[in-house]
């Protein structure tokens, strides 16, 4: 059996394996209509509610950091841009900053439009919070004041979050429970059983990198 951890941009592989008859479970984007069972967090909700949380704290222009046609954030700039539209701020208020779901990457996009136009947001919406640490990076060397100047809210909950200075606002994704589904879809498979996609819970955990509403 196998597990793969992500979908990307392409699923051509996945649905070539899927296609061969291996017993398949994919951690991605459960809204995908797919041959075989994908197991995700419910991203659009988690990128409205990190936008919402920006919002009800002040912020006025936020920045979407991260890669838009990847599945999963897609799913997450839709649930940004249903917040943006649902408390009645203009489409100016959002910028989308597309880029590698990397630190390295955003560090440099987040660099490189700091320097072509100035601090032009107060408020940014990264897509992991590996993203997240690369933009705190640049904002930080540039003495950008974080949440005072930018608030910011990141995506995953890793282990790191928590330790980052300021601590890092983000949506929990339950991995454990996650990784339990995951499992019990593909021994459904060993059974002969027909396995299920599945969306798991998310929650917005509140740190310092973020203001209060």
């Amino acid at each position: 059996g196998i597990i793969v951890i992500g979908q990307g941009k392409s699923t051509e592989r996945i649905e070539q394996v899927a296609q061969a008859g291996a017993p398949l479970v994919v951690w991605g984007d459960p809204k995908v209509t797919t041959d075989y069972a994908v197991v995700g967090s419910n991203n659009e909700l988690g990128g409205f509610i990190a936008t919402e949380h920006l919002i009800k704290g002040g912020c006025k222009k936020i920045l979407f950091l991260g890669d838009p046609e990847h599945a999963e954030m897609s799913e997450r700039y839709k649930g940004h841009y249903r917040a943006i539209k649902r408390y009645g701020l203009s489409e100016e208020s959002s910028i989308t900053l597309s880029c590698d779901i990397t630190s390295k990457a955003a560090y440099e996009k987040i660099a490189e439009i700091i320097l072509s136009e100035g601090l032009s947001f107060d408020g940014i919406v990264a897509t992991s919070d590996m993203v997240a640490l690369g933009a705190m990076k640049a904002l930080k060397e540039r003495y950008i004041s974080i949440p005072g100047d930018v608030a910011i809210v990141g995506f995953d909950d890793i282990a790191m979050a928590e330790l980052l200075h300021p601590a890092l606002s983000t949506v929990k994704q339950d991995t454990r429970t996650a990784a339990k589904v995951m499992v019990e879809q593909l021994i459904k498979q060993f059974n002969g059983q027909k396995p299920q996609s599945s969306v798991i819970d998310i929650a917005l955990v509140t740190r310092k990198s973020s203001r209060p509403a």
